[in-house]
């Protein structure tokens, strides 16, 4: 999957409707990295070739959370 295609899925997972926590992490992370964060500037960010080293960073940063959980080991009852 495309960096492009990875943080459209994060940010409207079901192909149309903004999830709105994962919204504002990514513009948590423009802001953090000095990206606008106007209104219309996550369409830009997608889209400009401008953004591509960006979008792979991004792309990085949001898969790492889903990757720890997937294999946070399984706590231990006692």
């Amino acid at each position: 999957m495309s960096d492009r295609k990875q943080i459209r899925a994060y940010w409207k997972p079901n192909g149309k409707t903004v999830d709105a926590e994962h919204e504002s992490k990514i513009m948590k992370w423009l802001s953090q990295h000095a990206l606008s964060t106007r209104p219309g500037a996550l369409t830009v960010f997608l889209h400009s070739p401008v953004h591509e080293s960006a979008r792979k960073h991004l792309a990085r940063a949001i898969a790492a959370p889903a990757a720890h959980k997937k294999a946070a080991p399984a706590k231990k009852e006692r």
